[in-house]
């Protein structure tokens, strides 16, 4: 889905919920962006992103020590890289030394990311909001704690936000 419409957002609810929390035994956050950096993203998995090591074959060793035999719940958020071979660095050492029942949740703006990772049989593709489902979200964080509706009061200000919004929730989390 495009910038703004709540990707990582919902990653995060899926990756804090309390049965995702009892259902894995380790769960990982992996903020990757550009430039897809395997050797980063590894050492952030083992938990060792202090590490001096660069080489990604002691990097890769260290990852899979820390995934072997646990179910496990990798989130990489905002992807970017189409390139398959890095991905495929990490995907073996990830399938092969995860425990049965591990995931990988991706967030990505582009649909050739999802395809490429292989992620596309359960794909969610986040679009914008009505204006309408917009304007009630708007509403209730504007105004859910107030004595009188001022919503009405302050309607057509309200509804020129959600307008200026274009459906994304970007404006709604501050």
């Amino acid at each position: 889905g495009m910038g703004g419409v709540g990707k990582t957002t919902l990653a995060q609810l899926v990756y804090n919920d309390a049965n995702v929390k009892a259902h894995f035994q380790k769960r990982i956050w992996v903020r990757v962006s550009e430039p897809f950096d395997e050797t980063k993203i590894a050492k952030e998995i083992s938990g060792d992103a202090t590490s001096s090591s660069t080489g990604l074959d002691h990097v890769s060793e260290s990852m899979s020590r820390s995934i072997k035999g646990v179910k496990f719940l990798l989130v990489l958020d905002d992807v970017w890289s189409e390139d398959r071979k890095k991905w495929d660095q990490l995907k073996v050492s990830l399938m092969q030394n995860g425990a049965e029942g591990s995931r990988i949740l991706v967030t990505t703006r582009k649909q050739n990311v999802a395809s490429m990772m292989e992620a596309t049989s359960h794909m969610i593709n986040l679009a914008e909001l009505s204006e309408q489902n917009c304007l009630s979200i708007f509403n209730h964080m504007a105004f859910s704690n107030r004595e009188i509706c001022e919503f009405e009061v302050f309607g057509e200000i309200s509804r020129e936000i959600v307008r200026k919004c274009k459906g994304l929730h970007s404006l709604l989390k501050y």
